[in-house]
C-alpha cells in the first residue's frame, strides 16, 4: 500500500498501522462472535436437547447481523463512525462476558440468550460496514482497493474459521453420547456458513 508524502494532506504511516489495527480487531471481533454464537447454541443445545434451538440460535445471530447491515446502516452517518465502532466493541464484549458467565454458571434462560445472540449480531452487523468506510480515511487514495481487498478476505477467512474454531473448541466438553451424535453435523458447518 501507498502512503502519502509527509509534506502532503491525507493519511501517513500512522494511517496504516491504524488499517491494521483496525482490521486484526474487526477479525478477531467476528471471530469471536461467530464462535460465541455456535457454543451458545451447542449449551442450549445440551441443556435442552431440542435440535431446533441450535438452528434457532444460530439464524437468530445471523439473522441479526445481515438485517441490521442495512436497517441501521445510517447510524454511522449520525453519529461519530468510531464512536460507534467503539461502542460495538464494547457492547459485543460486555454481552459475551454475559453469555459466557451464564453458561459457566449453570444458568439457563432462553429468552436471555436469544436477546444477547441477537444483540451481538446487531453489533456486528453494525460494526463491520463502519470499519470497512474507514478505510477511505486511513489509506492513501491509490491503496483503497488493495485495502478493501483485504478487510473482505479477512472477513470472510473469519467467517469461515469462526465455525471451525467454534468446533475446535466445543469438542473437549461434548464428552456425553447425545452430544456426540450430533458433532458430524456441526463439523459441516463450514461448508454452509454465510459470510
Amino acid at each position: 500500500m501507498r502512503i502519502r508524502q509527509r509534506g502532503t494532506a491525507g493519511p501517513t504511516e500512522a494511517g496504516i498501522r491504524d488499517f491494521a489495527l483496525l482490521q486484526a480487531a474487526g477479525f478477531c471481533g467476528s471471530m469471536a462472535t461467530r464462535c460465541l454464537e455456535i457454543a451458545v447454541a451447542w449449551w442450549m443445545l445440551d441443556r435442552t436437547g431440542n435440535d431446533a434451538l441450535l438452528g434457532i440460535v444460530l439464524g437468530l445471530g445471523i439473522g441479526a447481523d445481515v438485517l441490521s447491515r442495512g436497517a441501521l446502516g445510517c447510524v454511522g452517518d449520525r453519529f461519530r463512525p468510531q464512536r460507534v465502532i467503539l461502542c460495538c466493541f464494547l457492547a459485543s464484549a460486555c454481552i459475551s462476558g454475559a453469555l459466557t458467565g451464564l453458561a459457566f454458571a449453570g444458568v439457563y434462560h432462553l429468552w436471555i440468550v436469544l436477546i444477547g445472540v441477537s444483540l451481538l449480531g446487531v453489533s456486528l452487523g453494525v460494526r463491520e460496514p463502519l470499519l470497512m468506510s474507514t478505510i477511505r480515511s486511513l489509506i492513501d487514495a491509490s491503496a483503497v482497493a488493495g485495502a478493501v481487498r483485504v478487510r473482505s478476505a479477512m472477513m470472510s477467512l473469519s467467517s469461515f474459521a469462526g465455525p471451525i474454531v467454534a468446533g475446535v473448541l466445543i469438542v473437549p466438553w461434548a464428552t456425553r453420547p447425545y452430544s456426540a451424535r450430533r458433532a458430524p453435523s456441526l463439523s459441516c458447518a463450514p461448508s454452509w456458513w454465510p459470510s
